[in-house]
């Protein structure tokens, strides 16, 4: 069984990937939603609309104009689609790969300052 870190994990990189112009504070929204979503509707017992019910609430807050998930170009011609083509259209968005940014080490104090504010954030970082 795959497990909740782990999934939550596998979802952040997948998200990193295919969103890379993305904050990290937005692919976070889209991670916790998407882990959300799976928790509810992954369980025994679950409705079996679920899932359905649950990406069509997930679409929705994706076009709204406050969303605080990943900016897209191609958002705006998705939203104008419903339901099922919806969905589709927004799940096959993907930025272009960016090349990768030098990496700055930041000091030992700035990385235990990091750790001790937050350390599920910064394993995640």
């Amino acid at each position: 069984m795959l497990g909740k870190e782990n999934f939550r994990t596998l979802t952040i990189i997948a998200n990193s990937r295919k969103y890379s112009n993305g904050t990290f504070e937005e692919i976070g929204h889209l991670v916790r939603e998407i882990v959300s979503l799976a928790e509810t509707c992954c369980t025994d017992g679950a409705d079996p609309s679920c899932y359905d019910a649950g990406s069509t609430a997930l679409s929705a807050k994706s076009c709204g104009a406050d969303s605080p998930f990943p900016a897209h170009p191609g958002t705006a011609e998705c939203c104008g689609h419903q339901g099922l083509e919806r969905k589709l259209c927004l799940a096959a968005l993907r930025h272009p790969p960016q090349p990768l940014p030098r990496y700055l080490q930041p000091s030992d104090r700035e990385l235990c300052q990091a750790f001790q504010q937050d350390p599920r954030e910064f394993a995640d970082r």
